[in-house]
């Protein structure tokens, strides 16, 4: 769906979720509706104070607008590739109010965990049929062979790629929330 596209000046323009949503009817196929794919609005940043709600009410009002068109339920992403969009940040890649480095790597994953656990309330407050599909790589990292001091290096990569899971799951930073899990 694209945050960044559907939201300008504080007020939400569905037309194009509506004409995704027709076409997929039509083609008889189940979409899952990415809300934060690499972006959000030039006028916020991911550690902005209003961020969370911000994205959270987004995703209220996408479920409400969502739901008339749904029988079964619907599915959800609210933010895709948590891992990945902080190591983004991290580095440069994505745009935020803090300089690239491993500490806004860090942080960038506790706020877009923070940022989706509160979508996922707001979504099923609006549908509670709703289903939410998250999205994180996971792979396999090997240290070069005859290279001992790479196994620290390579274990750390290879931990942090679970970090999202287990912190949306509240086994990693229980303090964040969790995702209350439906098993069906």
């Amino acid at each position: 769906m694209g945050w960044r596209l559907v939201e300008k000046n504080g007020r939400y323009d569905f037309s194009s979720v509506a004409e995704k949503m027709q076409a997929a009817q039509q083609a008889g196929i189940q979409v899952c509706w990415t809300v934060c794919h690499y972006g959000w609005p030039e006028d916020t940043d991911v550690f902005s104070p209003d961020f969370i709600p911000r994205f959270a009410r987004l995703c209220g009002e996408l479920a409400r607008f969502l739901a008339p068109f749904y029988q079964e339920s619907p599915v959800y992403s609210p933010v895709n590739e948590i891992s990945f969009s902080s190591w983004g940040i991290s580095v440069g890649l994505f745009g935020s109010s803090t300089l690239p480095g491993e500490h806004s790597g860090d942080e960038s994953k506790r706020q877009l965990v923070r940022a989706t656990i509160a979508a996922c309330d707001a979504i099923w407050a609006a549908d509670p049929r709703a289903r939410i599909l998250h999205c994180d790589p996971i792979i396999h990292l090997v240290a070069p062979e005859n290279s001992p001091e790479w196994l620290d290096t390579v274990a750390g990569f290879s931990n942090a790629q679970y970090q999202a899971w287990d912190m949306l799951a509240g086994k990693l930073a229980p303090e964040l929330g969790e995702i209350r899990v439906i098993w069906i």
